[in-house]
């Protein structure tokens, strides 16, 4: 395995594959850094090792390497995908997959002209427990399922959005970026409902129609708070209610309510009204993350291991997408938010939203029909059936729920 960069995520990535050199499913070999004076630290580390340090990934590719890890900014993963499946070697692409579902539609279309490899950082895919899980769900554990909710509070400070240039984003360089709690670190939530709820053997569940709020504190360009509804193809609709700009840290908490029984997924894995336990603990990242090699590296070797796969991470780009061009942000006002100091930065946050959260989940309600958010405004709709193109988020407020305002962000797609 080569992996692209060593700073950031990258360098979580390539000092774990160190600390399993020799003995795990992953054999880190190499690593590219244009700039070896931004991480003398980790490149000392990585070049004691053995590991190649090379200046682009135009030269990662000319070693004798099977794949190629790419924990780089989203507007690169389509390009550096279909480099990689170019010259022969498997991809494992970090989530989401792409900004745009055109882009995740040229990866898939790249990878089948190449009869290539591609898994999708989306690491809960991996894990057994959740395997296990969809097959009760679909031998009726919990009888026909009605509905799915999510929701999660995950703070975040004003050094988060400065962490890079594309965080907080809707594009970079002319590329669709989206970067959003609900396609970035919380997309993870998403990802796994429309794993759990497939129809039949499907890979993942299709959405077709979204309605959305979307809401920001904080002085970005996306949104840092939002309340969807995801309509899917077999009926059932999925609730997320997702925020960075909250007080308190507040993990997932997934429902899936069905005629006989709910299914709650709070780090442990319930299957309440029938009374069985499936997992009693949250898995912790290393073992997430083994579970994502070993499978990656199955499938090199030949061997029918379940990944993440470029259809699945497609299911939730088109929600994503679906979502920014039914609804423009919002601002909410200084009259129902404030800023509060975390880890020494400052950190905007909305009054009582993590109440507001568990009651919209409790009730099955978005913001806006809660009535328990007055802030909140009229969720904006899109159908998703046949959705091939994401043409832009809306920049103005509808003048109804189905019409699509034509004034956009310009960007080059």
């Amino acid at each position: 395995m080569g992996v692209v960069g060593v700073g950031g995520y990258a360098g979580v990535i390539c000092r774990q594959l160190l600390s399993r050199r020799g003995h795990g499913p992953i054999e880190l070999v190499a690593a590219c850094e244009p700039d070896p004076n931004r991480h003398p630290e980790i490149i000392a580390q990585l070049r004691q090792q053995g590991v190649e340090i090379q200046r682009d990934l135009d030269a990662l590719l000319t070693r004798d390497i099977d794949a190629i890890w790419l924990p780089v900014p989203i507007d690169l993963h389509r390009n550096m995908t279909e480099k990689v499946l170019a010259v022969g070697k498997a991809v494992m692409v970090e989530k989401p997959a792409a900004g745009s579902v055109q882009d995740v539609d040229a990866m898939i279309a790249a990878r089948d002209a190449q009869r290539g490899i591609v898994a999708v950082g989306f690491q809960h895919l991996y894990d057994p427990h959740l395997h296990e899980l969809r097959q009760r769900i679909r031998q009726g554990a919990i009888g026909r399922v009605l509905s799915a909710s999510v929701r999660a509070c995950w703070p975040r400070h004003e050094g988060y959005y400065h962490r890079t240039m594309w965080a907080g984003r809707m594009s970079r360089a002319g590329v669709w970026v989206m970067d959003s709690p609900a396609n970035n670190a919380l997309a993870h939530y998403i990802a796994i409902l429309l794993y759990l709820l497939a129809a039949n053997e499907s890979e993942a569940a299709e959405p077709v129609q979204v309605e959305a709020e979307l809401y920001r504190v904080n002085n970005i360009e996306n949104y840092d708070t939002c309340s969807l509804r995801i309509g899917l193809a077999n009926g059932i609709s999925i609730l997320v209610l997702f925020t960075h700009a909250s007080e308190s840290e507040l993990d997932p908490v997934t429902i899936i309510r069905g005629e006989k029984g709910v299914i709650k997924i709070d780090g442990s894995v319930e299957i309440e009204g029938i009374g069985q336990l499936l997992r009693s603990r949250q898995p912790e990242f290393e073992e997430l993350q083994h579970n994502m090699q070993t499978a990656f590296a199955q499938r090199l070797r030949g061997i029918a291991a379940p990944i993440a796969t470029l259809e699945m991470a497609r299911a939730h780009t088109v929600a994503v997408n679906g979502a920014s061009e039914a609804s423009a942000v919002s601002e909410i006002s200084d009259k129902f938010s404030r800023t509060i100091r975390r880890d020494g930065q400052a950190q905007r946050i909305i009054t009582g939203i993590e109440t507001i959260f568990e009651q919209c989940q409790l009730q099955d309600k978005m913001l806006h029909e809660s009535g328990l958010a007055p802030w909140s405004i009229a969720a904006g709709f899109k159908n998703l059936r046949s959705y091939k193109e994401f043409l832009g988020p809306r920049i103005e407020a509808a003048s109804d729920k189905t019409s699509i305002s034509t004034s956009r962000a310009k960007v080059r797609l």
